[in-house]
């Protein structure tokens, strides 16, 4: 009597609905770990940013320890200078130093 209620059909349909509706639901998580991703202002590649083509907020939310008026006087330097040549020149922006730098450095592309 216990073997014929323990499992049923009825039962084992919906076990399968909600393993399907669980892996569903971690799609759009896993969609934003793509390795290549595009924004409106720079490209971001994989945790890097195009700090020639970024916005001040695309720069602050990819690089760390660069809010938005670090990321503001990096687009100033820009606008100023014309394109970065080398990410080296960021150690020329008032308030990015050494340590700034070497957290972001492999995040950074030209």
């Amino acid at each position: 009597m216990f073997r014929d209620n323990y499992f049923n059909p009825v039962s084992g349909f919906v076990l399968l609905l909600l393993c399907f509706l669980l892996v569903c639901s971690a799609m759009p998580v896993l969609a934003e770990n793509d390795s290549l991703m595009s924004d409106d202002s720079g490209l971001i590649q994989q945790d890097s940013v195009n700090i020639n083509q970024a916005d001040a907020q695309t720069l602050a939310k990819a690089l760390t320890g660069i809010g938005l008026a670090k990321a503001k006087a990096i687009i100033a330097w820009r606008e100023a200078n014309g394109a970065f040549s080398s990410k080296e020149q960021l150690l020329g922006i008032k308030g990015i130093g050494s340590v700034i730098f070497e957290k972001n450095k492999n995040h950074i592309v030209l």
